[in-house]
């Protein structure tokens, strides 16, 4: 493929490529071209959702065009080109990284890089990974435990419940900091709650009474009884919803795809 190619959507990253800025700029609705060039050079940071979502946004372009290709230009900077190539290691079929590195082993900081979810199994095999890269990376075993847990089940859950859509969800899993802080992040590109009538009514339902028995509040349970002030972040459609163990708020925003759900899990 080439950077002057005709039939080529190139799509511009720049700066941070964390958050709700990772899934608004990276999971907007393309073009009709069959190559897809995602240009990061100018990218700063880059957190698990980034990660998450870069790999989402070439797994879409290749399902919409199964004889087309995907570029990834890297960050220039070492330490998001580091970070970046880390989440994007190994790479599925389809997709080239320019200008790649060596990818440093043990990794410093993806955990479990940025991996398509299809089914079950695929689900169960992550939550694996991720129990055994934790391990190697001396993490406790109390939060390996959580790690565990929450890749399973978040997966799993966007696997079933992402309607409105064809494309897998992805998992990444980062550590980061002295502290040595664990982000678990799920995205997907259903649009069950990214179309609804109110995004911030149903992401709100969420730890209700309704709800408040499901696996995320269980999650926050386990966190608080081993005192680890363990925090989520579910985004979706024009609403966000941060919830704590000991409060919850939903908050506005501008429109972003899918549901991203993001754990983290403090020191």
């Amino acid at each position: 493929m080439g950077a002057g190619s005709v039939d080529s959507q190139w799509l511009s990253l720049a700066g941070d490529l964390r958050r709700h800025i990772a899934v608004q700029s990276l999971l907007a609705e393309g073009d009709e071209s069959s190559e897809l060039v995602i240009f990061a050079s100018q990218v700063e940071r880059v957190d698990a959702v980034g990660g998450a979502a870069t790999l989402l946004r070439a797994g879409r372009h290749l399902e919409e065009h199964p004889s087309g290709q995907v570029m990834i230009v890297p960050p220039t900077r070492p330490s998001p080109a580091e970070q970046f190539l880390e989440l994007l290691s190994p790479l599925p079929d389809g997709v080239v990284l320019t200008d790649a590195g060596s990818v440093p082993e043990p990794r410093r900081f993806a955990l479990v890089p940025a991996t398509l979810i299809p089914d079950d199994a695929s689900a169960v095999a992550a939550a694996g990974f991720a129990l055994e890269a934790c391990e190697r990376a001396r993490i406790s075993e109390v939060r390996t435990n959580l790690v565990g847990l929450a890749v399973a089940e978040i997966a799993g859950n966007a696997l079933h419940h992402a309607t409105g859509t064809q494309t897998p969800p992805a998992v990444a899993v980062t550590v980061s900091g002295r502290e040595r802080v664990i982000e678990i992040a799920v995205v997907d590109l259903g649009t069950g709650i990214s179309s609804a009538i109110d995004p911030a009514a149903a992401l709100g339902a969420i730890p209700g009474p309704a709800n408040g028995s499901g696996f995320l509040a269980d999650l926050i349970r386990r966190g608080n009884k081993r005192e680890i002030e363990l925090s989520i972040e579910v985004m979706s459609g024009t609403a966000t919803l941060r919830w704590r163990w000991d409060q919850h708020r939903t908050e506005n925003q501008s429109f972003v795809p899918g549901t991203t759900v993001l754990v983290r899990i403090p020191a």
